[in-house]
């Protein structure tokens, strides 16, 4: 789960920015409370070893997240 992203963020820009830091995922969507979108979204990553460091991330697409 990756916090702090606006919910108008495009899903393809975060798509296309984790593969640039070298994580793989095999579907992400935004979480939504009673029909409101949050800024919460539910990534599930592909188990390789380069997944590991995800957590070690503390910013995206010059946005400050947390994992």
């Amino acid at each position: 789960m990756i916090r702090n992203f606006h919910n108008s963020t495009q899903s393809t820009d975060i798509s296309d920015s984790l593969p640039k830091e070298g994580h793989s995922m095999k579907y992400f969507y935004g979480i939504n409370n009673n029909n409101h979108p949050l800024t919460l979204f539910f990534i599930k990553f592909i188990s390789q070893d380069s997944n590991i460091d995800i957590h070690n991330n503390t910013s995206l697409l010059n946005i400050k997240i947390s994992i």
